[in-house]
Order: structure tokens, then sequence, then C-alpha cells
């Protein structure tokens, strides 16, 4: 990886990051224990 597309990419990590607990809220109860992990 170049340093451009090392930045871009962890830009979108952060981006995922952010949104995640949004994501596991829309995931069934069977993700209740992943869910503990983000708050």
């Amino acid at each position: 990886l170049d340093m451009n597309e090392f930045i871009a990419e962890s830009a979108l990590a952060a981006i995922l990051l952010d949104k995640f607990p949004m994501v596991l809220a829309l995931l069934p109860s069977e993700f209740d224990v992943i869910r503990s992990f983000f708050q």
C-alpha cells in the first residue's frame, strides 16, 4: 500500500466503526453478545 491508499482505508475504517452500532441494532437477538463489546 502506498500512503494515499493507507489513509483512504483508515478513513473508511473510521466511518465503518462509527456506523457499526447502527448495523448491530439491525441484527437479531442472537448477536447480543457482540453488542456488549461495543457499548
